[in-house]
Protein backbone atom coordinates (compact mmCIF):
# COMPACT_ATOMS: atom_id res chain seq x y z
CA UNK A 1 0.00 0.00 0.00
CA UNK A 2 1.27 3.61 -0.80
CA UNK A 3 0.37 6.91 0.98
CA UNK A 4 -0.84 9.81 -0.66
CA UNK A 5 1.36 12.87 -0.50
CA UNK A 6 -0.10 14.87 2.19
CA UNK A 7 0.22 10.99 3.99
CA UNK A 8 3.56 10.76 3.79
CA UNK A 9 4.22 14.60 4.66
CA UNK A 10 2.15 14.07 7.80
CA UNK A 11 3.50 10.57 8.78
CA UNK A 12 6.95 12.59 8.78
CA UNK A 13 5.45 15.22 11.15
CA UNK A 14 4.39 12.62 13.36
CA UNK A 15 7.91 11.35 13.96
CA UNK A 16 9.28 14.25 14.54
CA UNK A 17 6.52 15.29 16.94
CA UNK A 18 7.54 12.43 18.79
CA UNK A 19 10.79 13.32 19.42
CA UNK A 20 9.70 16.33 21.45
CA UNK A 21 6.51 15.07 23.23
CA UNK A 22 5.54 11.70 24.27
CA UNK A 23 1.34 12.55 23.69
CA UNK A 24 1.06 13.77 20.39
CA UNK A 25 -2.96 14.28 18.84
CA UNK A 26 -3.10 14.09 14.90
CA UNK A 27 -5.98 15.65 13.29
CA UNK A 28 -7.19 13.07 10.15
CA UNK A 29 -10.63 14.45 8.73
CA UNK A 30 -12.84 12.13 7.79
CA UNK A 31 -11.82 10.69 4.21
CA UNK A 32 -8.72 11.70 5.03
CA UNK A 33 -7.27 7.52 5.14
CA UNK A 34 -5.75 7.69 8.64
CA UNK A 35 -6.15 3.65 8.84
CA UNK A 36 -3.56 3.38 5.98
CA UNK A 37 -1.29 6.02 7.58
CA UNK A 38 -1.41 4.18 11.27
CA UNK A 39 -1.32 0.95 9.57
CA UNK A 40 2.15 2.27 7.77
CA UNK A 41 3.57 3.43 11.32
CA UNK A 42 2.27 0.27 13.29
CA UNK A 43 4.30 -2.04 10.33
CA UNK A 44 7.42 -0.27 10.84
CA UNK A 45 7.34 -0.38 14.70
CA UNK A 46 6.75 -4.19 14.17
CA UNK A 47 9.95 -4.25 11.88
CA UNK A 48 11.75 -2.03 15.19
CA UNK A 49 10.57 -5.23 17.17
CA UNK A 50 8.18 -2.42 19.53
CA UNK A 51 4.88 -3.74 20.88
CA UNK A 52 1.89 -1.65 19.62
CA UNK A 53 -1.47 -1.26 21.64
CA UNK A 54 -4.22 -0.17 19.18
CA UNK A 55 -7.45 1.01 20.78
CA UNK A 56 -10.64 1.60 18.76
CA UNK A 57 -13.63 2.25 19.77
CA UNK A 58 -16.01 0.13 17.80
CA UNK A 59 -15.79 -3.65 16.32
CA UNK A 60 -16.17 -2.34 12.50
CA UNK A 61 -12.33 -0.26 13.25
CA UNK A 62 -11.09 -3.11 15.28
CA UNK A 63 -11.73 -5.20 11.38
CA UNK A 64 -10.46 -2.47 9.63
CA UNK A 65 -6.63 -1.96 11.38
CA UNK A 66 -6.46 -6.01 10.47
CA UNK A 67 -7.59 -6.20 7.33
CA UNK A 68 -4.78 -2.84 6.64
CA UNK A 69 -1.93 -4.60 8.69
CA UNK A 70 -2.40 -7.40 6.54
CA UNK A 71 -2.07 -5.65 3.59
CA UNK A 72 0.93 -3.98 4.90
CA UNK A 73 2.36 -7.49 5.53
CA UNK A 74 1.30 -8.34 8.90
CA UNK A 75 0.59 -12.14 9.68
CA UNK A 76 -2.24 -12.89 11.45
CA UNK A 77 -0.40 -14.52 14.48
CA UNK A 78 1.59 -11.19 14.64
CA UNK A 79 -1.29 -9.25 15.97
CA UNK A 80 -4.08 -10.50 18.93
CA UNK A 81 -7.49 -9.11 18.55
CA UNK A 82 -9.03 -8.24 22.05
CA UNK A 83 -12.85 -8.03 21.32
CA UNK A 84 -15.54 -9.83 23.50
CA UNK A 85 -16.26 -13.39 22.16
CA UNK A 86 -14.20 -12.70 18.87
CA UNK A 87 -10.80 -12.37 20.96
CA UNK A 88 -7.83 -14.07 19.38
CA UNK A 89 -4.50 -13.76 21.32
CA UNK A 90 -1.07 -14.85 19.84
CA UNK A 91 1.90 -15.18 22.72
CA UNK A 92 4.28 -13.61 20.72
CA UNK A 93 1.72 -10.90 19.24
CA UNK A 94 3.65 -7.51 19.12
CA UNK A 95 0.22 -5.80 17.65
CA UNK A 96 -2.74 -5.73 19.76
CA UNK A 97 -6.04 -4.68 18.44
CA UNK A 98 -8.59 -4.25 20.97
CA UNK A 99 -12.37 -2.33 21.70
CA UNK A 100 -12.19 -0.23 24.53
CA UNK A 101 -14.59 -1.99 26.58
CA UNK A 102 -12.72 -5.17 26.47
CA UNK A 103 -9.56 -4.23 27.28
CA UNK A 104 -10.84 -2.16 30.12
CA UNK A 105 -12.73 -5.62 31.70
CA UNK A 106 -9.26 -7.76 30.70
CA UNK A 107 -6.79 -5.21 32.35
CA UNK A 108 -9.43 -4.95 35.63
CA UNK A 109 -8.64 -8.72 36.54
CA UNK A 110 -4.53 -8.87 35.30
CA UNK A 111 -2.61 -5.52 34.66
CA UNK A 112 0.10 -7.83 33.29
CA UNK A 113 -2.55 -9.15 30.48
CA UNK A 114 -0.65 -7.10 27.39
CA UNK A 115 2.74 -7.06 28.90
CA UNK A 116 4.82 -3.97 28.23
CA UNK A 117 3.70 -1.72 25.67
CA UNK A 118 5.88 0.34 23.27
CA UNK A 119 3.01 2.39 21.18
CA UNK A 120 -0.16 2.72 22.06
CA UNK A 121 -2.59 4.18 19.29
CA UNK A 122 -6.62 5.43 20.27
CA UNK A 123 -8.72 5.76 17.56
CA UNK A 124 -11.12 8.37 17.71
CA UNK A 125 -9.75 9.70 20.55
CA UNK A 126 -12.26 12.05 21.85
CA UNK A 127 -14.97 9.46 22.35
CA UNK A 128 -14.04 7.94 25.54
CA UNK A 129 -11.64 10.72 26.85
CA UNK A 130 -11.60 10.97 30.58
CA UNK A 131 -13.89 8.46 30.79
CA UNK A 132 -13.48 5.36 33.46
CA UNK A 133 -13.39 3.20 30.30
CA UNK A 134 -9.94 4.24 29.84
CA UNK A 135 -8.52 4.49 33.33
CA UNK A 136 -6.85 1.11 33.59
CA UNK A 137 -4.73 1.74 30.21
CA UNK A 138 -3.80 5.20 31.18
CA UNK A 139 -2.43 3.74 34.44
CA UNK A 140 -0.35 1.20 32.96
CA UNK A 141 1.56 2.83 30.23
CA UNK A 142 0.40 7.17 30.26
CA UNK A 143 4.13 7.66 31.68
CA UNK A 144 5.96 4.80 30.06
CA UNK A 145 4.67 4.73 26.36
CA UNK A 146 4.27 6.85 23.34
CA UNK A 147 0.58 7.54 22.60
CA UNK A 148 -0.86 9.02 19.41
CA UNK A 149 -4.93 9.89 19.75
CA UNK A 150 -6.37 10.21 16.38
CA UNK A 151 -9.75 12.06 15.58
CA UNK A 152 -11.19 14.07 13.03
CA UNK A 153 -11.83 16.79 15.97
CA UNK A 154 -9.01 16.06 18.47
CA UNK A 155 -10.84 18.67 20.82
CA UNK A 156 -13.00 18.60 24.14
CA UNK A 157 -16.83 20.09 24.25
CA UNK A 158 -15.19 23.37 24.71
CA UNK A 159 -12.99 23.29 21.84
CA UNK A 160 -9.56 23.10 23.65
CA UNK A 161 -6.54 20.50 23.31
CA UNK A 162 -7.23 17.26 25.29
CA UNK A 163 -5.66 17.56 28.73
CA UNK A 164 -2.45 15.69 28.78
CA UNK A 165 -1.81 15.29 25.65
CA UNK A 166 0.94 17.75 25.16
CA UNK A 167 0.76 18.87 21.17
CA UNK A 168 -1.87 18.67 18.03
CA UNK A 169 -1.14 18.38 14.31
CA UNK A 170 -3.71 19.40 12.13
CA UNK A 171 -1.69 20.42 9.30
CA UNK A 172 -4.29 18.50 6.52
CA UNK A 173 -8.04 19.77 7.48
CA UNK A 174 -11.07 19.28 5.39
CA UNK A 175 -10.94 21.56 2.74
CA UNK A 176 -7.56 20.57 2.08
CA UNK A 177 -9.72 16.89 0.81
CA UNK A 178 -12.19 18.67 -0.44
CA UNK A 179 -9.35 20.68 -3.16
CA UNK A 180 -7.59 17.14 -3.91
CA UNK A 181 -10.87 15.47 -5.01
CA UNK A 182 -10.67 12.93 -1.85
CA UNK A 183 -14.26 14.55 -0.66
CA UNK A 184 -16.97 16.41 -1.84
CA UNK A 185 -17.41 19.98 -1.81
CA UNK A 186 -20.46 21.47 0.36
CA UNK A 187 -23.03 24.05 -0.38
CA UNK A 188 -24.72 25.75 2.79
CA UNK A 189 -27.60 26.84 3.08
CA UNK A 190 -29.00 28.42 6.38
CA UNK A 191 -32.21 30.02 7.89
CA UNK A 192 -32.97 32.50 10.44
CA UNK A 193 -31.15 30.80 13.40
CA UNK A 194 -33.71 29.23 16.42
CA UNK A 195 -34.10 31.56 19.69
CA UNK A 196 -32.45 30.20 22.39
CA UNK A 197 -32.42 32.96 24.88
CA UNK A 198 -34.19 30.84 27.27
CA UNK A 199 -32.03 27.79 27.36
CA UNK A 200 -29.29 26.99 29.90
CA UNK A 201 -25.63 26.13 29.24
CA UNK A 202 -24.80 22.30 30.88
CA UNK A 203 -20.95 22.16 32.45
CA UNK A 204 -20.24 20.80 29.32
CA UNK A 205 -20.68 23.61 28.00
CA UNK A 206 -23.25 23.15 25.46
CA UNK A 207 -27.17 23.51 25.58
CA UNK A 208 -29.14 22.13 28.48
CA UNK A 209 -31.02 19.13 26.26
CA UNK A 210 -34.32 19.32 27.52
CA UNK A 211 -34.80 22.94 27.47
CA UNK A 212 -33.05 22.87 24.15
CA UNK A 213 -35.39 20.16 23.06
CA UNK A 214 -38.73 22.15 24.02
CA UNK A 215 -37.19 25.21 22.56
CA UNK A 216 -36.81 23.25 19.09
CA UNK A 217 -39.75 20.99 19.65
CA UNK A 218 -41.99 23.82 20.18
CA UNK A 219 -40.03 26.15 17.66
CA UNK A 220 -42.42 26.74 14.34
CA UNK A 221 -38.48 25.73 12.90
CA UNK A 222 -39.64 21.99 13.59
CA UNK A 223 -43.31 22.42 12.16
CA UNK A 224 -41.51 24.18 8.98
CA UNK A 225 -39.10 22.04 7.95
CA UNK A 226 -40.91 20.09 5.72
CA UNK A 227 -41.23 22.76 3.10
CA UNK A 228 -37.99 24.26 3.53
CA UNK A 229 -36.61 21.03 2.30
CA UNK A 230 -39.29 20.24 -0.48
CA UNK A 231 -38.90 23.60 -2.43
CA UNK A 232 -35.54 22.89 -3.45
CA UNK A 233 -34.18 19.31 -2.14
CA UNK A 234 -37.43 17.54 -1.68
CA UNK A 235 -35.99 14.60 -4.32
CA UNK A 236 -32.70 13.70 -2.71
CA UNK A 237 -31.78 11.45 -0.06
CA UNK A 238 -31.65 13.26 3.20
CA UNK A 239 -30.56 12.87 6.47
CA UNK A 240 -31.50 15.15 9.75
CA UNK A 241 -29.95 15.40 13.01
CA UNK A 242 -32.15 16.46 16.02
CA UNK A 243 -32.09 16.96 19.56
CA UNK A 244 -33.33 13.89 21.13
CA UNK A 245 -35.89 11.20 20.21
CA UNK A 246 -39.13 13.26 21.40
CA UNK A 247 -37.84 15.85 19.06
CA UNK A 248 -37.02 13.30 16.13
CA UNK A 249 -40.59 11.49 16.53
CA UNK A 250 -42.30 15.06 15.85
CA UNK A 251 -39.79 15.90 12.97
CA UNK A 252 -40.49 12.45 11.45
CA UNK A 253 -44.56 12.79 11.66
CA UNK A 254 -44.16 15.68 9.56
CA UNK A 255 -42.49 14.13 6.89
CA UNK A 256 -44.00 11.28 6.96
CA UNK A 257 -48.15 12.96 7.04
CA UNK A 258 -46.84 14.22 3.59
CA UNK A 259 -46.16 11.40 2.18
CA UNK A 260 -42.10 11.14 2.51
CA UNK A 261 -40.86 7.63 3.60
CA UNK A 262 -38.93 8.59 6.90
CA UNK A 263 -37.46 6.44 9.69
CA UNK A 264 -35.70 7.11 13.29
CA UNK A 265 -32.53 6.14 14.33
CA UNK A 266 -32.15 6.37 18.17
CA UNK A 267 -30.15 4.33 21.00
CA UNK A 268 -33.31 3.07 22.30
CA UNK A 269 -33.83 1.03 18.75
CA UNK A 270 -33.86 -3.00 19.69
CA UNK A 271 -30.43 -4.62 17.23
CA UNK A 272 -33.08 -5.58 15.29
CA UNK A 273 -34.92 -2.50 14.02
CA UNK A 274 -31.47 -0.58 14.36
CA UNK A 275 -30.15 -3.11 11.30
CA UNK A 276 -33.65 -2.94 9.28
CA UNK A 277 -33.75 0.99 9.48
CA UNK A 278 -30.64 1.60 8.52
CA UNK A 279 -30.62 -0.88 6.20
CA UNK A 280 -33.62 0.33 4.04
CA UNK A 281 -32.00 3.79 4.14
CA UNK A 282 -29.16 2.31 2.28
CA UNK A 283 -31.33 0.64 0.09
CA UNK A 284 -33.32 3.89 -1.02
CA UNK A 285 -36.49 2.04 0.93
CA UNK A 286 -36.47 5.55 2.91
CA UNK A 287 -35.54 8.91 1.80
CA UNK A 288 -35.52 10.13 4.67
CA UNK A 289 -33.42 9.25 8.28
CA UNK A 290 -33.87 11.25 11.45
CA UNK A 291 -31.21 10.66 13.88
CA UNK A 292 -30.45 11.73 17.46
CA UNK A 293 -26.25 12.56 17.78
CA UNK A 294 -25.72 8.01 17.29
CA UNK A 295 -25.07 8.63 14.00
CA UNK A 296 -22.88 11.85 13.90
CA UNK A 297 -19.61 10.28 14.23
CA UNK A 298 -18.21 7.33 12.54
CA UNK A 299 -21.39 6.60 10.29
CA UNK A 300 -20.40 6.17 6.36
CA UNK A 301 -23.62 5.98 3.83
CA UNK A 302 -21.90 7.91 0.43
CA UNK A 303 -25.51 8.00 -0.95
CA UNK A 304 -26.70 10.91 1.64
CA UNK A 305 -27.10 14.14 -0.47
CA UNK A 306 -28.51 16.42 2.00
CA UNK A 307 -28.15 17.32 6.00
CA UNK A 308 -30.79 18.98 8.05
CA UNK A 309 -29.25 20.62 11.20
CA UNK A 310 -32.16 20.54 13.58
CA UNK A 311 -29.27 20.20 16.48
CA UNK A 312 -28.07 23.26 18.20
CA UNK A 313 -24.79 23.08 19.28
CA UNK A 314 -22.19 25.26 20.96
CA UNK A 315 -19.78 21.81 20.53
CA UNK A 316 -17.31 22.47 17.50
CA UNK A 317 -16.79 19.14 17.51
CA UNK A 318 -20.14 17.86 17.49
CA UNK A 319 -20.83 20.13 14.43
CA UNK A 320 -17.60 19.17 12.48
CA UNK A 321 -18.04 15.12 12.98
CA UNK A 322 -21.90 15.58 11.59
CA UNK A 323 -21.01 17.56 8.84
CA UNK A 324 -18.32 14.93 7.89
CA UNK A 325 -21.34 12.08 7.53
CA UNK A 326 -22.39 14.36 3.79
CA UNK A 327 -18.56 14.60 2.27
CA UNK A 328 -17.82 11.19 1.03
CA UNK A 329 -17.58 10.55 -2.86
CA UNK A 330 -20.82 9.15 -4.46
CA UNK A 331 -20.61 8.39 -8.15
CA UNK A 332 -23.80 10.39 -8.63
CA UNK A 333 -22.92 13.53 -6.60
CA UNK A 334 -20.26 16.36 -7.24
CA UNK A 335 -21.41 18.31 -4.04
CA UNK A 336 -23.16 18.12 -0.60
CA UNK A 337 -25.54 20.05 1.05
CA UNK A 338 -25.88 21.45 5.08
CA UNK A 339 -29.51 23.45 5.47
CA UNK A 340 -28.48 24.99 8.29
CA UNK A 341 -31.78 25.60 10.22
CA UNK A 342 -29.32 24.98 14.16
CA UNK A 343 -27.51 28.37 14.01
CA UNK A 344 -24.22 26.24 13.24
CA UNK A 345 -23.14 28.77 10.98
CA UNK A 346 -23.61 31.60 13.35
CA UNK A 347 -21.77 29.84 16.28
CA UNK A 348 -18.82 28.28 14.24
CA UNK A 349 -18.66 29.88 10.56
CA UNK A 350 -18.28 27.62 7.63
CA UNK A 351 -17.55 24.01 8.46
CA UNK A 352 -14.16 24.56 5.84
CA UNK A 353 -13.10 27.11 7.48
CA UNK A 354 -9.64 26.29 9.19
CA UNK A 355 -9.53 25.53 12.61
CA UNK A 356 -6.71 25.89 16.23
CA UNK A 357 -6.79 22.19 17.45
CA UNK A 358 -3.85 23.19 19.91
CA UNK A 359 -5.56 25.58 21.75
CA UNK A 360 -4.66 24.90 25.97
CA UNK A 361 -7.20 24.61 28.13
CA UNK A 362 -6.83 27.01 31.24
CA UNK A 363 -5.96 26.55 34.21
CA UNK A 364 -8.43 25.07 36.41
CA UNK A 365 -9.46 28.23 38.60
CA UNK A 366 -9.46 30.52 35.77
CA UNK A 367 -11.94 27.90 33.50
CA UNK A 368 -14.07 27.72 37.08
CA UNK A 369 -14.63 31.13 37.05
CA UNK A 370 -15.15 31.36 33.25
CA UNK A 371 -17.54 28.83 32.80
CA UNK A 372 -18.93 28.39 35.70
CA UNK A 373 -20.88 24.88 36.57
CA UNK A 374 -25.15 25.56 36.92
CA UNK A 375 -26.08 22.71 39.21
CA UNK A 376 -29.75 23.42 38.93
CA UNK A 377 -32.95 21.11 40.03
CA UNK A 378 -34.58 19.18 37.99
CA UNK A 379 -38.17 20.86 37.30
CA UNK A 380 -40.90 18.64 38.40
CA UNK A 381 -44.39 19.40 37.28
CA UNK A 382 -47.30 17.83 39.37
CA UNK A 383 -50.54 16.65 37.77
CA UNK A 384 -54.25 17.51 38.94
CA UNK A 385 -55.92 14.89 38.05
CA UNK A 386 -54.42 11.47 39.16
CA UNK A 387 -51.04 13.65 41.78
CA UNK A 388 -48.10 11.94 39.46
CA UNK A 389 -45.02 14.23 40.00
CA UNK A 390 -42.78 13.96 37.22
CA UNK A 391 -40.23 16.15 35.42
CA UNK A 392 -41.46 18.34 33.04
CA UNK A 393 -39.13 17.57 30.32
CA UNK A 394 -41.05 13.84 30.14
CA UNK A 395 -44.38 15.31 29.98
CA UNK A 396 -46.08 14.06 26.58
CA UNK A 397 -46.05 16.53 23.72
CA UNK A 398 -48.95 16.86 21.00
CA UNK A 399 -48.78 19.45 17.78
CA UNK A 400 -51.30 20.82 16.24
CA UNK A 401 -51.42 23.50 13.93
CA UNK A 402 -53.60 25.72 11.54
CA UNK A 403 -53.03 28.49 8.92
CA UNK A 404 -52.12 30.92 10.80
CA UNK A 405 -49.98 28.62 13.70
CA UNK A 406 -49.07 26.18 16.08
CA UNK A 407 -50.60 24.73 19.24
CA UNK A 408 -47.85 23.18 21.35
CA UNK A 409 -49.55 21.68 24.55
CA UNK A 410 -48.43 19.15 27.27
CA UNK A 411 -49.99 16.03 29.03
CA UNK A 412 -49.33 13.52 31.86
CA UNK A 413 -47.59 10.54 31.29
CA UNK A 414 -49.41 8.77 33.62
CA UNK A 415 -53.37 9.93 32.55
CA UNK A 416 -52.70 12.30 29.45
CA UNK A 417 -54.40 15.24 31.87
CA UNK A 418 -53.93 18.25 30.16
CA UNK A 419 -51.10 20.22 31.68
CA UNK A 420 -50.66 23.50 29.56
CA UNK A 421 -49.86 24.16 26.31
CA UNK A 422 -47.89 27.16 24.11
CA UNK A 423 -48.99 28.91 20.78
CA UNK A 424 -46.52 29.81 18.11
CA UNK A 425 -47.39 31.83 15.19
CA UNK A 426 -46.31 30.44 12.20
CA UNK A 427 -43.59 32.50 10.04
CA UNK A 428 -43.34 32.34 6.58
CA UNK A 429 -41.22 30.44 4.45
CA UNK A 430 -38.06 32.61 3.75
CA UNK A 431 -35.78 32.15 0.78
CA UNK A 432 -32.56 30.10 1.62
CA UNK A 433 -29.66 31.55 2.32
CA UNK A 434 -26.31 30.48 0.24
CA UNK A 435 -23.39 31.17 2.16
CA UNK A 436 -19.54 30.95 0.26
CA UNK A 437 -16.46 29.36 2.02
CA UNK A 438 -14.30 32.25 2.39
CA UNK A 439 -10.50 31.67 1.55
CA UNK A 440 -8.02 32.45 4.61
CA UNK A 441 -6.19 36.57 3.77
CA UNK A 442 -2.92 35.84 3.00
CA UNK A 443 -0.20 37.56 4.69
CA UNK A 444 0.53 39.97 1.55
CA UNK A 445 -3.22 40.85 1.28
CA UNK A 446 -3.68 41.86 4.95
CA UNK A 447 -0.01 44.12 4.43
CA UNK A 448 -1.93 45.63 1.43
CA UNK A 449 -5.07 45.98 3.28
CA UNK A 450 -3.24 47.47 6.14
CA UNK A 451 -1.29 50.02 3.80
CA UNK A 452 -4.76 51.12 2.50
CA UNK A 453 -6.26 52.20 5.72
CA UNK A 454 -2.57 53.58 6.68
CA UNK A 455 -2.88 56.19 3.44
CA UNK A 456 -6.34 57.02 3.92
CA UNK A 457 -5.99 58.03 7.51
CA UNK A 458 -2.67 59.70 6.71
CA UNK A 459 -0.83 56.87 9.08
CA UNK A 460 3.15 56.49 8.92
CA UNK A 461 4.35 52.70 7.77
CA UNK A 462 5.41 52.34 11.35
CA UNK A 463 1.70 52.03 11.87
CA UNK A 464 1.46 49.37 9.57
CA UNK A 465 4.60 47.01 11.33
CA UNK A 466 2.31 47.55 14.68
CA UNK A 467 -0.51 46.19 13.27
CA UNK A 468 1.09 42.99 11.45
CA UNK A 469 2.43 41.70 15.26
CA UNK A 470 -1.79 42.01 15.97
CA UNK A 471 -2.59 40.08 12.51
CA UNK A 472 -0.04 37.77 14.07
CA UNK A 473 -1.86 37.33 17.20
CA UNK A 474 -5.26 37.47 15.98
CA UNK A 475 -5.37 35.66 12.62
CA UNK A 476 -8.61 34.79 12.22
CA UNK A 477 -10.10 38.08 13.62
CA UNK A 478 -8.35 40.31 11.73
CA UNK A 479 -9.21 37.95 8.45
CA UNK A 480 -12.41 38.57 9.57
CA UNK A 481 -12.12 42.71 10.16
CA UNK A 482 -10.49 42.66 6.32
CA UNK A 483 -13.46 40.30 4.29
CA UNK A 484 -16.23 42.64 5.92
CA UNK A 485 -14.21 45.86 5.31
CA UNK A 486 -11.32 45.61 3.13
CA UNK A 487 -11.01 49.47 0.78
CA UNK A 488 -14.70 50.48 2.11
CA UNK A 489 -13.67 53.73 3.26
CA UNK A 490 -16.61 54.60 4.95
CA UNK A 491 -16.53 52.43 7.39
CA UNK A 492 -12.32 52.71 8.50
CA UNK A 493 -13.38 54.24 12.10
CA UNK A 494 -14.76 50.70 12.60
CA UNK A 495 -11.92 48.78 11.31
CA UNK A 496 -9.80 50.83 13.40
CA UNK A 497 -12.41 50.58 16.95
CA UNK A 498 -11.90 46.48 15.79
CA UNK A 499 -8.16 46.25 16.04
CA UNK A 500 -8.02 48.10 19.09
CA UNK A 501 -10.26 46.10 20.83
CA UNK A 502 -8.27 43.29 19.48
CA UNK A 503 -5.04 45.00 20.83
CA UNK A 504 -6.09 45.28 24.06
CA UNK A 505 -7.11 41.70 24.48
Amino acid sequence: MKLRKIQKRDNKLITVAFKKHQHVLFSAPTGYGKTVLLGKRVSKALARKETTLIIAPRIKLIQQFRKTLMQYGVKPFEMSIHQGRNTKRYRTAKIHIASTSTLNARLKRDKAYLGKIDNVIVDEVHINFKKLIMKQVEDLYWNSAKWLGVSATPIDGKGYRLEGYDHTLANTQTKDLVDLGYLLDLDVYIEEAPDLSNVSINSMGDYQLDELEGAMNSSSITTNIYKVWKKKFGNKKTMIFCVDIKHAESVAKHFSKHGVSVGINHSKLSDKDDLKVMQDFRDGALQVLVSVNKLTIGYDEPSVEVLIALRPTKSLSLMLQAVGRVLRLHESMNKAILIDCAGWYDEFGHPFDRRNFNKIKPEAKELVKKLKEDEEESKYTECFECGTEQLTSDLVINIDEDKEGITVSKHCIECNAFITEDYVTKKTVKKLIKVEYEKPVKRKKMRAFLEHVAKAMGYQQGWIYFKMKVYKDHKEKMSKIYRKYQNNEIVLNTVLANIRKLESE
